[in-house]
Formats: structure tokens, C-alpha cells, sequence
């Protein structure tokens, strides 16, 4: 209900500041130097993650069982059918996620189930999604895809409406937005930043350490990741998620943070 509530709410942010078009969709992006242009497709959502119930008046369970469990997250959708084995997945990941290993060329990986140093990966694609995800590399390797990189909010494809600027805005991310499809990232070349309601997707709300599955997203920071979703009440503060807690929030665009790029599915 969270994400699917939230969702709809960055829909019509989107709307306000020029990033999406009219249809009510989610999973817009910016194309170019700026905001959205014209309508988009629609993206569906993955599950939560959680995979436990809750008890009365308090505490939680290892599984989903507890009071009036029929009415509780675990019961419902794609994490219902995987605890139930009933789920086909394409690749793997926690609970309904469903992921696959991509190697620099765009291929999966022939073995998905080994570990970054035994067999480095560059991208993940959602199979629910579509979307297709940068995988960092380790902090220190230098590069544009260095996990210890930040940046501040507003560079090239910001969701921001074409010949307005809305506030002040850095150029941080175009480095590594103009280098990833420079180099066709796995293959590809319309690498952007996504947007909140994008960012929340590959949020597992069972975890509470790293709230990003660390098999197919290694060298997380824990910290917050800009999303392109500028807020539309002011010209100062962006949308911006935690991979620590998967809390998502505003925060002033000069705050220095992490960037996960993405693509849309075809």
C-alpha cells in the first residue's frame, strides 16, 4: 500500500514541475539535458519484501503468521506467492524480487550465483520492472561508477520542465550520466537518474541493515541516493531515498550523496 500510495503521489509531482506528461503513470524519466517529454508507460511495482507477520499488541514473527494475518502485507502479492513456492521468476532475488546479473555487454551472467569477485557484474535488470540498474564498483577503484562517489541534485536529466531552472541546480552527475551512455553501459545508451518512485522499487522493506538485496547490489553506501524527483513545493530540495533504512524524504539539493543510474524497460 506504501509504495503504490507513494507512487501515485510522485506522479503528480512529476506533473507539476514539468517531468511527466498527462497520462497518470509511474516510471517516468527525463530524457537529455532535462525533464520528461509527453507521456510515458506504465511501470509495475514490485512487492514490499516483507515476509513476516506482526503479533498483538506488539513484536513481530520470523514468518507470516500472527494476529488477523489474513489482513497483514505478508498474506498478499508477489511475497505471498514466493514464500508459497508458486512465484516463476526469471533470475532470483529476496521474496517477489526478481533479478538478473548483467554483464558489461548487456548479457546475463551464465552462472548468476556467483559473487562480485569471483565473476564482477556491471548491471541488473528487474525482470518485474523492466528497469535496468548500474551495479558500483568497489569504493576506491576510481572511475564513474566508483561506489564512493557523490554528487549534488540537478544535472542532466533532473525532472525538471525543458528552458527552466527552477532553483539552483549542479552539474555533479553529468560526469557519470554523459560517460555511462558515452561507453554504452551494458549495451545501452540512455542511462539516466530515476526517479523516487523508480528508486523505491528495489527497496526490500523486510531488511532493516541495507534495505537493497547486496547479492545483486554490492558496495551500497549507506547513505541517501538522489532520485530526479525535484520537490514541488520549493526550488531548494529534492526526493531522495535511504539504502540504510529505505526511508524516503527531502533534503537540500546542495547535500552531497550517492547516484544509482537506470534505463526503462523497452
Amino acid at each position: 500500500m506504501y509504495k503504490i500510495a507513494f507512487a501515485i503521489i510522485t506522479v503528480m509531482l512529476l506533473s507539476a514541475c514539468g517531468g511527466g506528461g498527462s497520462t497518470a503513470t509511474v516510471g517516468t524519466g527525463g530524457t537529455g539535458g532535462t525533464g520528461g517529454t509527453g507521456a510515458v508507460k506504465v511501470m509495475p511495482l514490485n512487492d514490499t519484501g516483507i515476509v513476516f507477520g506482526g503479533n498483538y499488541p506488539n513484536g513481530n514473527n520470523s514468518t507470516c503468521i500472527g494476529e488477523t494475518i489474513a489482513a497483514q502485507d505478508c498474506s498478499y502479492g508477489r511475497d505471498a506467492q514466493a514464500t508459497a513456492g508458486t512465484l516463476v521468476k526469471v533470475g532470483g532475488g529476496n521474496a517477489g524480487f526478481d533479478f538478473t546479473k548483467l554483464d558489461a555487454n548487456g548479457q546475463p551472467l551464465a552462472n548468476q550465483s556467483q559473487s562480485y569477485v569471483a565473476q564482477p557484474w556491471s548491471c541488473v535488470k528487474d525482470n518485474h520492472t523492466g528497469l535496468i540498474w548500474e551495479v558500483k564498483t568497489p569504493p576506491g577503484s576510481g572511475g564513474i561508477h566508483d561506489s564512493s562517489n557523490t554528487y549534488r541534485w540537478g544535472g542532466k536529466t533532473a525532472q525538471i520542465k525543458s528552458g527552466q531552472s527552477y532553483g539552483t541546480r549542479y552539474s555533479d552527475w553529468d560526469t557519470l550520466v554523459d560517460g555511462s551512455n558515452s561507453a554504452g553501459l551494458c549495451g545501452f545508451t540512455d542511462w539516466r537518474i530515476p526517479t523516487i518512485s523508480e528508486l523505491e522499487t528495489i527497496i526490500i522493506m523486510d531488511q532493516t541493515a541495507t534495505t537493497i538485496d547486496p547479492q545483486y547490489f554490492p558496495f551500497v553506501l549507506l547513505s541517501m541516493y538522489w532520485s530526479s524527483s525535484p520537490n514541488a513545493s520549493d526550488s531548494v530540495s529534492a526526493w531522495l531515498v535511504s539504502f540504510n533504512d529505505g526511508i524516503s524524504g527531502l533534503d537540500s539539493r546542495s547535500r552531497i550523496d550517492g547516484v544509482r543510474l537506470v534505463r526503462s524497460a523497452q
